[in-house]
């Protein structure tokens, strides 16, 4: 059964007059599904990690490690910006630092964002690590997380591809040549 439009239906700035209604929310679903597909190539996983105890100056303390939620996903991905933050007392300043397995970097404030980790697999598990910044009590560093922005990894253009391409740039710049001797000429 086709239910037609008996009005000018109005979508998005749009007129559509005699269509079906049916066509119009198939031709929708398309649309949705077109933009599902491209969102699935960058993404965002959240994680949080129980609080950490910073005791001493010289002595940093690591929090647990914070990982997507499904391991899978993400697969395939590589970083593109991180977003931290954390919160220590009221009136106590510590040193922190947002690591991965391999290095760390040093965070200026107890949230921001940083493209430093960019390229990394975007499943690459991260934590923090926290130190007083001068002699004191310990004190617990609480709310730590972290929001992970990830995009596909571009895959490099195959060697049959790159061979075509520079003969194609040969090519043009052997006729801007050619051309060039002939207005000299």
């Amino acid at each position: 059964m086709s239910i037609r439009v008996s009005e000018v239906l109005i979508l998005k700035g749009l007129r559509l007059q005699g269509l079906s209604l049916k066509r119009v929310l198939l031709a929708g679903l398309g649309v949705v599904g077109l933009w599902a597909g491209l969102v699935q190539a960058a993404g965002s996983w959240v994680a949080t990690a129980p609080a950490v105890r910073a005791v001493a100056v010289d002595r940093a303390m690591a929090s647990a490690h914070m990982r997507p939620g499904d391991l899978g996903f993400g697969r395939g991905q590589i970083v593109n910006q991180v977003s931290w933050r954390y919160q220590s007392p009221t009136g106590v300043e510590v040193d922190a630092w947002l690591c991965h397995p391999a290095a760390c970097i040093a965070l200026p404030g107890q949230r921001g964002q940083t493209r430093e980790l960019a390229g990394l697999p975007a499943t690459t598990p991260l934590f923090f690590k926290f130190a007083l910044r001068e002699p004191r009590q310990p004190v617990m560093v609480q709310g730590l997380q972290v929001i992970v922005n990830h995009e596909s990894l571009e895959q490099p253009l195959s060697q049959g591809g790159n061979e075509q391409q520079s003969r194609e740039l040969e090519h043009v710049h052997s006729t801007r040549q050619d051309q060039a001797d002939e207005s000299a000429g």
